[in-house]
């Protein structure tokens, strides 16, 4: 990391300051604190901007069931968790179904389920679906388009950015910015452009972070010319 960005990273906390919470119709919602940790109640989007899934967090840790949402429904509820059993509540219909995935390692786990796979397969491969349920991280929880908060950004530029530019952008597990890299194999940009543009995309807002399973986490995303995909 270059000595310009890492001063901009230490100034990153000033920033946030200005976007403690997003506002969705109205509502104040995703507050983090001076420590960049979550707080109250949180609401995940697809990218259609569709709510996918609530929770709430003290400190970063959630204190609430996480639910789960298909078609506005609840689908899956993750109750806190007990030491390494995260245990949760299946929706299906009219039924409900439930177990618990007992965390061994970060990557290993075992499952614990009350209900027989091969006498309730529908239950069992919505199972699936919704243990291994993901959302990708979307820029500002998919109420703004990433390419037109990008385009009023170099329109407000002293320099004219008229060429491709190609990011790889980490984000943590609260939605922040922490590190931009352009790679120089595939930008072609002199040394005052990657700095202005290293100023540019650590002051967009919030993103939302990644979420898997019934917790977020931190990831990376490449952005090229305005549009973004999810990377790992």
């Amino acid at each position: 990391m270059n000595s310009k960005l890492t001063i901009l990273l230490l100034l990153l906390g000033f920033i946030t300051q200005g976007q403690p919470f997003i506002k969705v119709k109205g509502y104040k919602i995703n507050y983090i604190d001076k420590e960049d940790r979550k707080q109250g109640e949180w609401l995940f989007f697809n990218q259609d901007g569709e709510i996918k899934v609530s929770c709430t967090y003290e400190n970063d840790v959630p204190v609430s069931p996480v639910v789960i949402y298909e078609n506005n429904d609840t689908a899956m509820v993750w109750l806190p968790s007990v030491g390494d059993h995260d245990p949760f509540v299946l929706y299906a219909g009219s039924e409900r179904f439930t177990g618990s995935i007992v965390n061994l390692t970060d990557s290993t786990y075992l499952e614990e389920l009350t209900f027989d796979s091969t006498q309730y397969p529908k239950a069992y491969s919505r199972y699936l679906r919704y243990r291994d349920f993901t959302l990708p991280p979307v820029f500002y929880f998919a109420q703004k388009k990433l390419i037109d908060e990008l385009a009023t950004e170099y329109a407000q530029s002293t320099l004219r950015f008229n060429k491709q530019v190609f990011a790889i952008v980490s984000i943590n597990s609260s939605g922040l910015v922490t590190d931009v890299q352009f790679p120089k194999e595939q930008n072609s940009l002199t040394a005052f452009e990657e700095s202005e543009l290293q100023w540019i995309f650590i002051n967009l807002k919030r993103w939302q972070p990644l979420f898997k399973r019934n917790k977020s986490g931190p990831s990376r995303v490449k952005v090229q010319n305005g549009l973004s995909m999810f990377d790992q």
